[in-house]
């Protein structure tokens, strides 16, 4: 679908991540700060913010996306503006991975694994997408590619997480569970995918690059 291993976009915070003394593992991610034991245990009434950059995007779109999106996506058909995590299963079903599925438009889906599985499933929707029988593609009529430099992807998940992104929306609404939607944040067009409940509030961010630093700054000062 793409270049699996395109990953500009993680070295736009990196310099970030090093000012808070960050210790890092496999693939550039995150494990530790500095004074912070790893693996982060949040506390009641708090919110957690993540860099997740080192997840993969994929785009596919047009009059076919809908029909490859039901075939690709072990999961119920999404309604425009809805997401959800599906599994991707090969032709023997096996599981290639479990990525986060958005339906951003009628002809619009967004495919988002952060998991060690990410090239293994561009690989295997690449594979379908372009798969054809007898000179017949059933999915000619459809654009797919690996967006991923595209976006810096945060996640900011805990209790406090709707208040912290409401101040700011204005008068804006953030989606609700299990839904998707193009949002300013505080004039950043960025896409925010609601994936947590009403009991536990979990938010995934993709922010224009040339805007992250500033957001990434904005989060972390507050309390």
């Amino acid at each position: 679908m793409g270049n699996a291993s395109s990953r500009a976009s993680l070295q736009t915070l990196y310099r970030e991540h090093l000012a808070l003394g960050a210790r890092f593992g496999d693939d550039a991610v995150v494990t530790s700060y500095a004074h912070e034991e790893e693996g982060v245990v949040q506390e009641h009434g708090q919110a957690v913010l993540c860099d997740i950059t080192h997840a993969q995007v994929l785009y596919f779109a047009g009059p076919d996306a809908p029909a490859f999106a039901h075939a690709a996506f072990a999961i119920e058909p999404l309604s425009v503006g809805a997401c959800a995590f599906g599994a991707v299963l090969t032709g023997d079903g096996k599981v290639t991975s479990i990525p986060l599925l958005a339906r951003t438009g009628s002809q619009e889906y967004i495919a988002l694994d952060s998991t060690p599985r990410a090239s293994v499933l561009d690989g295997w929707l690449s594979f379908l997408a372009h798969v054809s029988s007898d000179g017949y593609a059933p999915y000619a009529h459809m654009q797919a590619q690996d967006v991923t430099a595209k976006h810096v992807v945060l996640s900011l998940q805990g209790e406090a997480a709707p208040s912290v992104l409401g101040d700011y929306v204005g008068e804006q609404t953030l989606p609700i569970p299990g839904h998707v939607a193009s949002v300013l944040l505080d004039r950043i067009p960025c896409i925010v995918l609601n994936v947590g409940t009403y009991e536990t509030p979990s938010f995934v961010m993709m922010v224009p690059p040339n805007a992250a630093v500033v957001l990434w700054r904005s989060l972390l000062s507050f309390t």
